[in-house]
């Protein structure tokens, strides 16, 4: 949240970033929320140096079929100017709810990405009793998280 972005031709500055994330852990695009021009399409891998910018309605909705996204405020739900469909398909793919694993309950606090945002690096969670964890990829089902359709 509050995230700036320097770009070839200049700084934008964001309200949220959500990057999407695949079955192998990889990041293909974020969605980045600017001040002024709502939801857009940031193509990964994301340098601080150049991207290229466009309307986030242009994803097909079938490319998220394969994707995973952290959103802990749902924030897509509260966008007007996205379609309908659009947006029940980005909130399928939002793992911000409980799970349980090994018989014990963990509810996702972050995703931690590396500089450049090519691939997650661990989902951060808290137990019942706030005890940390970080788990990586391969010790995680990352899609088997996903919300199912609205």
């Amino acid at each position: 949240m509050g995230r700036r972005l320097r770009l070839v031709d200049g700084e934008v500055v964001t309200k949220y970033v959500f990057p999407f994330v695949d079955g192998e852990w990889r990041v293909p695009f974020a969605i980045v929320d600017i001040l002024g021009r709502g939801p857009t399409v940031l193509a990964a891998p994301i340098e601080p140096d150049g991207a290229d910018l466009r309307s986030a309605l242009a994803i097909p909705l079938e490319a998220f079929l394969g994707l995973a996204h952290f959103d802990l405020w749902w924030v897509f739900r509260g966008i007007p100017e996205l379609e309908r469909p659009w947006v029940n398909a980005v909130i399928s793919t939002n793992i911000a709810q409980p799970f349980t694993r090994d018989g014990v309950r963990y509810k996702i606090h972050d995703l931690a990405f590396p500089p450049g945002v090519r691939e997650l690096t661990a989902v951060r969670v808290k137990d019942e009793v706030f005890h940390p964890r970080e788990f990586r990829k391969g010790e995680l089902d990352l899609l088997g998280l996903r919300r199912a359709s609205p």
